[in-house]
């Protein structure tokens, strides 16, 4: 089954509009991916990459968060994640639940 991933992205700009959207897990790392992988995503209109963190695992028809300029094809809004930029999470649990106290 598809996954859909909940990203914080880590980029200027980003934080001002929410800061955490939905992006597809790729096929190429179907399953690898859990919360506290630090991956790189497209942002923005531009679609340029930034750096992101897996906040969690939702299932592929989980709500969107659609970024400034996203347009709906054939029913998809979601951009997909580009690459892990780590083999490990950089984050544990108990780190992730701290940050989102904060």
């Amino acid at each position: 089954m598809a996954m859909a991933l909940e990203i914080a992205v880590l980029a200027a700009g980003a934080a001002y509009a929410g800061g955490v959207f939905t992006y597809e897990e790729p096929e190429g790392l179907d399953g690898h991916l859990r919360p506290g992988h630090l991956v790189l995503v497209p942002f923005g209109r531009s679609g340029r990459p930034e750096p992101g963190i897996v906040l969690r695992r939702i299932a592929g028809k989980g709500p969107v968060r659609l970024q400034k300029g996203d347009q709906m094809e054939r029913g998809r809004a979601r951009k997909a994640v580009l690459r892990c930029l780590e083999e490990d999470p950089v984050l544990d649990p108990l780190s992730l639940e701290w940050a989102a106290w904060l």
